[in-house]
């Protein structure tokens, strides 16, 4: 377990940098395997979240490529959604007198949605890629403008 779990962790971690996808969504239903309490799981990935969204928020301001005034009231959003979130979870524990089974299910059904929601953006994209004649197939990563632009393998 000692060279398994952290394995687990650096693959969700690429997964989360190649695919796009919250390391969140791999990591705690990890460290719900490993044992820890429902609210610590989710505690401690909204903790590693906030580390690599900081990240990710420098790295566009050093830059040039963030938007101070979409920063800001994204920022808000979010602070909002997350006390409201708090709060309401904490509430609804305490009327319901709910176990930690609860946090396990609305993990499962925010990770379920996240996953759905992925496929069909996707999807979207793709068929209107499809619809304005963009190619599907692979391209180089390589290619220049000055090769006439052409960056699809035929």
């Amino acid at each position: 377990n000692t060279t398994l779990y952290p394995l687990l962790c650096v693959g969700a971690g690429l997964c989360a940098g190649m695919f796009g996808i919250g390391g969140g969504i791999v990591k705690g239903p990890l460290m719900l395997e490993m044992g820890m309490l429902p609210a610590v799981s989710s505690a401690t990935a909204s903790f590693m979240i906030l580390f690599t969204s900081a990240t990710a928020a420098l790295n566009f301001a050093l830059f040039g490529a963030l938007d101070p005034q979409y920063a800001g009231v994204l920022f808000c959003a979010g602070l909002a959604g997350t006390c409201a979130g708090q709060l309401g979870l904490d509430w609804l524990l305490r009327r319901l007198g709910a176990s930690q089974s609860l946090i396990v299910l609305l993990i499962a059904v925010v990770i379920g949605l996240s996953a759905a929601m992925m496929g069909v953006v996707g999807t979207i994209a793709v068929v209107e890629e499809v619809r304005h004649g963009v190619p599907q197939g692979f391209h180089s990563i390589c290619a220049t403008e000055a090769s006439g632009g052409d960056r699809y393998i035929e």
